[in-house]
């Protein structure tokens, strides 16, 4: 099985988005590359890539929401933890959290004051603070300041700052951070050559920055194509995507980097496993090839080798890898053109993971599908579901992002509860237990 991801994205991408940070010192990496995709035989059954042996069904496939932790409903939360799903309701933290992003097995945050926090795994330097010693709670980027907005890879982080330039830190052996080494940073570094950035996304081992011109930009991991510039090599210095002009957003997976054109087109290249293109192929492209039936899309979101996109009246689709219900269409059968989750509408922000994706809907209800081998799903469950599923007790939600089997939420007073496996420190709780349902983060 390949190594998990972070998404991309994993979290959402916006329209005219922007933002990411910078990267320094640490030791060397050896140059690795994903192995390739799992064969068809492990179609419907989920075995867990953190390497912790365990393996988990797919679980519902029903045809209708799961009410398990829909707001009312009777469900009872995991409290083993101490929390209570009716302990009065906290004030809103003092300089509250403005945009996150989920990388593998870590979270990055940024703050109002425009600084930027970060917690959970940091084997390769990936929270910045100088270590490579794990985080249980949220902890300072130091010398970070007047940042625009954070990004989370596999085991690599970037910022946006306020002179719209790069910064990155973390895993670098693939040319990573960007900054024509290859050379491992638990410290922020800038990014060669980027001076008009955007928007930023760090996915798999790679990053790539939209920039105010409309071109896009990539560096690190290119293989499979993953840069856009015709070539199969990894680079240390960003190049640019080739024929990409119009670029508003941009969104980064495990194997595939999309963006998104004015005008609502989507364009994807790298990596074709399983139909991530969205072209109506399984054929890797190392240049930008254009999604199918895509023309009014407003929002972008990558998971690992699947991809989503919230359209114009608030719906919501998703192409690429299946295996476990992440695209939300009560199958697992891989898309290789855009297919429709079912049940939802008014969505406000989609987010995709691993093998999982989450939706907030109008209203402040949270949604989420797919694998949930760690309790990422949210649903005080550990079953998996090929639908939306009611995220427990979540009414009030304005923000998502999903890493490899954790997901975080923002509420609308501004708090932050996460949810999934914490061995690492993934939930910024203080602690290493796991949770099926979202749990507060102090002090965010």
């Amino acid at each position: 099985m390949r190594k998990t991801q972070i998404l991309a994205l994993v979290t959402s991408v916006l329209v005219g988005g922007g933002g990411l940070a910078a990267c320094a010192g640490g030791g060397g990496d050896e140059m690795q590359s994903p192995p390739p995709p799992p064969p068809a035989s492990d179609a419907g059954h989920h075995f867990d890539d953190v390497g912790q042996g365990e393996a988990y069904s797919s679980g519902d496939t029903g045809t209708s929401k799961p009410d398990t932790g829909k707001p009312g409903d009777a469900a009872t939360a995991d409290t083993s933890d101490g929390a209570s799903p009716d302990a009065p309701v906290e004030a809103g933290p003092t300089n509250p959290v403005t945009q996150m992003s989920a990388g593998d097995y870590h979270t990055c945050a940024l703050l109002t004051d425009g600084t930027v926090t970060c917690w959970g795994k940091n084997d390769s330097g990936q929270i910045g603070n100088g270590t490579t010693t794990s985080a249980l709670t949220p902890t300072a980027v130091p010398g970070l300041t007047g940042i625009t907005q954070v990004a989370s890879g596999w085991q690599h982080s970037c910022a946006i700052k306020s002179d719209k330039t790069v910064v990155c830190w973390g895993h670098n052996a693939n040319g990573d951070l960007g900054n024509g080494a290859n050379t491992a940073s638990s410290v922020p570094v800038a990014v060669t050559g980027v001076t008009n950035a955007i928007q930023i996304s760090a996915g798999g081992w790679k990053s790539c920055a939209a920039l105010s011109d409309g071109t896009v930009w990539c560096w690190g991991y290119g293989q499979d194509g993953e840069l856009g510039n015709g070539a199969s090599v990894d680079s240390n210095v960003p190049v640019q995507v080739t024929g990409i002009t119009t670029a508003s957003a941009v969104a980064t997976g495990a194997g595939q980097v999309c963006a998104l054109l004015t005008g609502g087109s989507v364009m994807c290249w790298g990596s074709g496993w399983y139909g991530a293109l969205g072209n109506g192929t399984t054929v890797s492209s190392n240049v930008p090839v254009a999604v199918l039936g895509i023309t009014d899309a407003t929002m972008l979101a990558s998971g690992d080798q699947h991809v989503c996109v919230v359209h114009t009246g608030g719906t919501a689709s998703c192409w690429g890898w299946n295996f476990e219900g992440q695209i939300g269409d009560d199958t697992t059968t891989n898309a290789t053109s855009e297919e429709s989750p079912m049940g939802l509408s008014g969505v406000t922000l989609i987010a995709g993971g691993q093998n999982n994706t989450c939706a907030i809907e109008s209203g402040g209800t949270a949604m989420c599908w797919g694998g949930n081998s760690g309790g990422q799903l949210g649903t005080n469950a550990l079953d998996g579901t090929l639908i939306p599923a009611y995220v427990f007790d979540m009414s009030n939600g304005i923000s998502v992002t999903s890493g490899a089997q954790h997901s975080c939420f923002q509420l609308i007073d501004k708090r932050i509860e996460c949810t999934g496996y914490n061995a690492d420190g993934e939930l910024g709780n203080g602690s290493t237990t796991n949770s099926l349902a979202p749990v507060p983060l102090p002090g965010l």
